[in-house]
């Protein structure tokens, strides 16, 4: 086992204040251990001798071993560059200008790492916004360890792997991987952050026995690329700015692929961008030697885990809603009549909505086409109410002017009402 607690326990005693006498080491003593700090290192890590490195303001730029006697806060932020590894040995490394990035692992660092060897704790205060605040004095959320209060950007050729740091307090994401290596984080904390992502991974990455909690984002770990788990990792706790669950979003059809077993304590939170549906479900991971299931979570109520044909974990649907309507189809076409296979970007466009009510209903209700922007921006909203007999069939078209802001979705729905917004029909997305 290794001295330093897990990130898991170190959120679970996030608010006790836990007093903890173990630290940074004093310059008198040797400075030795494994790169992972783990007495039963199975990956072949050597014991090294780590040098003192004592600014406050830059990390080294030759190859190395190196400690800090100091923590680091700058304007701008460091680099770490090829062959240097760096024992935070407690500390912490800031970035206090505005918009900077803490830690940069360059593309020309082939080969560099971080970790730390302490139960250093340093205390936090949690804004309205979600964010975490450093607060040595008063904080009354407790981080063991070494932490980067910033944003990191790993961009590294080869090989960048990170052991037991913690990435807190950014109000821009957390951690961008941007990679043609490999980049391997091992009982890693990302909490704290908000903005777009804590883990925006859009090249590959591998985390073990890491936990990825409390962080108020759109998504808290967003995939584009491979994504390996395994240990006890936990993706949970995580809430975007509606207050609404969002953990992990794999993007494009991507799943994870469970490098190694999943261990108790492993939550994982998760969505897709694609619609499960009981006939359709969608895959979260690849085939699995044994059955995963139980560690997976769904953050949308209306699909559930299930575990597929060779333990592929899946979502499917909970069970289908019934609606008083169906929205038939959806279609753009243009003044003339013309269909459109995409969003026209040049001219305006008519949205032709086709929908049959189902079900027996009273009352007027509102038929709505939304078109939206960049970033889920709301460029135009119309609507029309109407009450039908029951079994009828209607068309209506929408007219869409041209304008100066790029259109990316136009979406249907019926609800009873602009204000309660209770859905009357699956909605449908152009």
């Amino acid at each position: 086992m290794r001295k330093k607690i897990s990130g898991l326990l170190a959120l679970l005693l996030a608010m006790s204040l836990v007093p903890v006498t173990v630290g940074a080491r004093t310059e008198d003593e040797a400075h030795t251990h494994t790169l992972c700090v783990d007495e039963n290192c199975t990956d072949n890590h050597e014991v090294k001798t780590w040098t003192a490195w004592e600014s406050s303001s830059k990390l080294p730029n030759e190859a190395g071993y190196y400690y800090l006697t100091n923590d680091i806060i700058t304007e701008n932020g460091v680099n770490v560059v090829d062959g240097v590894y760096i024992c935070l040995n407690g500390h912490i490394i800031q970035s206090v200008g505005a918009g900077s990035v803490a830690l940069t692992a360059t593309p020309a660092c082939d080969n560099c790492g971080l970790t730390d060897c302490t139960d250093t704790v340093h205390k936090f205060s949690e804004r309205e916004d979600g964010l975490w605040v450093l607060n040595e004095n008063s904080g009354n959320i407790t981080v063991m360890g070494a932490a980067i209060i910033g944003s990191m950007l790993i961009a590294s050729d080869i090989m960048f792997e990170m052991y037991n740091i913690n990435v807190v307090g950014d109000d821009g994401g957390g951690v961008f991987l941007y990679s043609r290596g490999n980049v391997l984080l091992e009982k890693c904390g990302i909490s704290g952050n908000n903005g777009s992502h804590a883990l925006n991974a859009i090249s590959s990455v591998e985390l073990h026995d890491c936990l990825i909690s409390a962080n108020r984002c759109d998504s808290a770990v967003r995939v584009s690329s491979e994504f390996k788990i395994g240990g006890a990792t936990t993706i949970c706790g995580n809430v975007n700015a509606d207050g609404k669950n969002s953990n992990l979003e794999l993007r494009e059809g991507r799943t994870v692929t469970i490098a190694e077993p999943l261990s108790e304590g492993s939550y994982i939170g998760v969505s897709v961008e694609a619609v499960p549906t009981i006939g359709n479900p969608i895959s979260v991971t690849g085939a699995n030697g044994e059955d995963y299931s139980e560690y997976f979570h769904s953050d949308n109520e209306d699909y559930k885990i299930v575990n597929g044909e060779n333990n592929v974990v899946q979502l499917t649907e909970v069970n289908p809603k019934t609606y008083p309507y169906t929205i038939n189809s959806l279609k753009l076409v243009s003044a003339s009549g013309e269909e459109y296979d995409e969003i026209p970007t040049d001219t305006g466009f008519i949205v032709d909505m086709d929908v049959t009510k189902v079900a027996d209903r009273n009352g007027q209700d509102y038929f709505i086409v939304a078109a939206y922007g960049e970033n889920g921006a709301l460029v135009s909203l119309n609507y029309i109410k109407a009450d039908l007999p029951t079994g009828t069939s209607f068309s209506c078209g929408v007219n869409i002017p041209k304008t100066d802001e790029l259109i990316e979705t136009v979406k249907a729905f019926v609800w009873d009402g602009l204000g309660t917004a209770t859905p009357l029909a699956k909605g449908v997305e152009f």
